[in-house]
């Protein structure tokens, strides 16, 4: 028998968070990336699960107007081959 081994989980224990707490740290973020980030995104979503807060910043991807689709890009997948 092995002995047992103590072992960091930040995934076990902590405590849910607080209505309250999720809406001042929401507007928290949102002001924060307002005055910071502003134009690096396009799009923020914030969520919580237990004890734990997710930020999802978006952008867009940048497409060449002037070189898209190139001359011998083919119109159907057949084309592919």
């Amino acid at each position: 028998m092995s002995p047992k081994q103590w072992v960091f989980d930040p995934d076990s224990g902590g405590v849910k968070i607080k209505e309250s707490i999720k809406r001042r740290t929401e507007e928290r973020i949102i002001r924060y990336a307002e005055s910071n980030l502003a134009g690096r995104y396009t799009k923020l979503n914030i969520r919580f699960r237990s004890q734990f807060c997710y930020v999802d910043a978006y952008i867009e991807p940048e497409v060449p107007d002037d070189d898209w689709p190139p001359p011998d890009f083919p119109e159907t997948r057949e084309q592919w081959d």
